[in-house]
């Protein structure tokens, strides 16, 4: 076997680095070609990380949560079947990695030994959407220490924050006594803890402070092509009253008769190809002005957009080409792309060339 590094490969859509959300496989795991070894997010979508070669995974060069450059070497791999000359100084090295992975487990026994001694929930698998991921790493918060309460032991945002106010509210209520204690004689200060009163079951009140959270991920995204668009986008309102009642039947009719191939028909799907069938006769809401306003481009393609509201955001992937699609077929479309999105696993082809 030879030792190779997995180099983290183009994403697209100019993507320079990504947090690593998880990692499918560990150090000494071996794997096969084209296995899935680790989940990136990217500023739009989560991406599934497969392997390139079938052999042995040798060292892990990031930690979940740690932000990824495109380009540099994601983990080590002992490729299968490729020789290797120097297997004795393999042998030393794999003979210290053992050594020192013992050290480390041993380390962290002793760790989650004095976590569950405390009362704090191990969650060694603690699983989390990004956004919840980026709240622990700004505050350097470990988030196999936060009990968790969704489902499967996912790491919900509540979570988080709940623990970081009860460890705020703690260390807080112990800075004040102590600082209290000292500025007192001993005999005065035994005497203000015997006559404070106390009511059972209130909190001690903490006051509100203010809190500074980057704008980053999908947020950033949102925030700069909403701003993009109010800025550059002419905008007009139009209101119109529309009588339902025939579509609304075709509907119903259509329903039943596709449900039965799992083809679940919304009026999504009819909305989407009516605006189509307007582009056609008012092609010019389906075109761009170029920069200095001297030119318009009429795009021939229909890629009309929908607003997915995902876990991590709002995304707007488009169905390509609605023009030459049939209702049935939006609806496919229209269905994956709502998948995909609210599971956090949206193509970033799906998410650009959009027209309308």
């Amino acid at each position: 076997m030879s030792l190779a590094d997995f180099v983290l490969p183009d994403i697209g859509e100019g993507i320079v680095e990504c947090e690593l959300v998880e990692w499918r496989i560990k150090e000494g795991d071996f794997i096969n070609e084209d296995q899935s070894v680790a989940d990136v997010s990217t500023d739009k979508a989560l991406v599934e990380i497969t392997a390139m070669h079938t052999g042995r995974v040798n060292k892990l060069y990031y930690q979940q949560g740690d932000i990824a450059k495109v380009h540099t070497p994601l983990f080590s791999i002992e490729i299968e079947g490729a020789d290797n000359d120097d297997s004795g100084s393999d042998d030393r090295s794999n003979e210290k990695q053992s050594n020192q992975n013992s050290v480390e487990e041993a380390v962290k026994a002793t760790d989650d030994s004095s976590l569950s001694s405390k009362g704090l929930q191990v969650n060694n698998n603690a699983l989390a959407t990004p956004a919840v991921r980026r709240i622990a790493r700004e505050n350097n918060l470990d988030l196999t220490l936060v009990p968790s309460s969704g489902k499967d032991g996912r790491v919900l945002k509540e979570d988080v924050l709940n623990y970081l106010n009860d460890d705020a509210a703690s260390t807080s209520v112990s800075t004040s006594a102590s600082s209290s204690a000292a500025s007192q004689p001993v005999s005065e200060s035994l005497s203000i803890v015997s006559t404070q009163p106390h009511t059972s079951g209130q909190p001690d009140r903490i006051e509100p402070v203010n809190r500074i959270e980057p704008i980053k991920g999908i947020k950033a995204v949102m925030a700069a092509a909403m701003s993009e668009s109010v800025a550059t986008i002419p905008h007009f309102t139009y209101a119109d009253e529309v009588n339902m009642s025939q579509l609304m039947a075709l509907r119903a009719e259509l329903k039943e008769r596709y449900a039965k191939e799992g083809i679940r028909l919304t009026m999504m799907p009819f909305f989407i190809k009516a605006l189509s069938l307007s582009l056609k006769q008012f092609p010019i809401l389906n075109s761009q002005v170029n920069e200095d306003c001297t030119e318009l481009k009429y795009l021939a393609s229909h890629n009309i957009g929908m607003a997915v509201d995902s876990p991590s955001g709002l995304l707007v992937p488009n169905i390509k080409n609605v023009q030459d699609l049939s209702i049935v077929e939006i609806a496919e479309q229209s269905h994956r792309l709502t998948e995909q999105a609210r599971a956090g696993r949206m193509s970033p082809n799906d998410l650009k060339g959009g027209t309308i």
